[in-house]
This record gives structure tokens, C-alpha cells and sequence, in this order.
């Protein structure tokens, strides 16, 4: 296909315009019937096995672990949704190795190339490897003090190390 995307080589870059395309396709506008829970893991973990393929497991780690910063810290999101996007990111990241992983790499490069590939069948078949893989995207929920003290306290930072296997 001549107009395939093409993303940025530096990662720096190429990895949010890697996740915006991810988030188009995962959307509830493609997927109306989806629970946003599993809508939210499909984006974490397809997204992670799509951006490794690009950027490779290293780079897509650290750019998996920056978001999840950027939620739990200045954002004030809770520890559930983090240790489930931390999970769906690492279940993605691994799956992008298995050799089943190709077709569903397939299916989402054309949905980003060409919206109207993303079928019915398609579909299912993204979201029953999800489902099979990932595990359910906890709402979106936020700590009541927002206080830079309470956001940044030692506990908070050390449940953030633990969950994102840097400690």
C-alpha cells in the first residue's frame, strides 16, 4: 500500500503519534458495542505490541512507563487503573513476539492506513485476543487531594516503582 503511515524514527516523537493512531482505532465510535474497560485495554495493549514492532521493547517500555507517570503523578489517577495499564502494556509488549501476533498487527495497520478495513470480523478478532490476554481496564479514578505533598509523597512514589517493576 503506497500511503502506508509512516512514523517518526525518533522515538520521542513517533511514539505519541503511534498512540493517537491506536487511539482512533480503538475508539467507541469503531467499537460502540465495546465496554469502555476492555476499549481502554485494547488501546494499552495493542498499542504496546504495535509500538514495539516500530520502536522495539526498550523504548516502547520507557514510553509506557513516561504515560503512566503522567497519569498517576499529575494527573492523580489512582494505583488500580496504573497496575492495569502497567499489566495490559507488559502483556502487550509480549504478545508483539508470539508469531500469532501478526495478523492482529496486520489488521490494525490497515484500520490506521484505511478506517473502512476494520470489519465486523475484524473487530472480534481484536477484541478476543484482548480479552483472552489482556485483563479489564479499571475506570478512571483519581485521588480527592491533588496537593503536589500528597501526589508526590514517598508511598505514592514507591507504589509507582513497584507496579512498573523499576524497584
Amino acid at each position: 500500500m503506497s500511503d502506508k503511515k509512516e512514523y517518526s524514527w525518533n522515538p520521542v516523537t513517533g511514539i505519541p503519534e503511534l498512540a493517537v493512531d491506536i487511539e482512533k482505532v480503538f475508539s467507541e465510535e469503531n467499537f460502540p458495542d465495546v465496554d469502555p474497560g476492555w476499549l481502554d485495554a485494547s488501546r494499552h495493549f495493542f498499542g504496546q505490541a504495535y509500538s514495539t514492532s516500530k520502536y522495539g521493547y526498550a523504548l516502547t517500555r520507557g514510553a509506557g512507563i513516561f504515560n503512566e507517570y503522567q497519569g498517576f503523578f499529575k494527573q492523580g489517577q489512582k494505583r488500580r487503573p496504573v497496575q492495569d495499564d502497567f499489566h495490559n502494556n507488559k502483556e502487550g509488549r509480549n504478545f508483539y513476539y508470539k508469531n500469532e501476533s501478526v495478523p492482529y498487527l496486520t489488521i490494525i495497520e490497515n484500520a490506521i492506513n484505511n478506517p473502512e478495513t476494520l470489519t465486523k470480523s475484524a473487530k472480534d478478532s481484536l477484541m478476543s485476543v484482548v480479552t483472552e490476554n489482556a485483563i479489564y481496564g479499571s475506570d478512571f479514578e483519581q485521588v480527592e487531594d491533588l496537593s503536589r505533598s500528597n501526589r508526590y509523597s514517598m508511598g505514592r512514589i514507591m507504589q509507582f516503582l513497584q507496579d512498573a517493576d523499576l524497584y
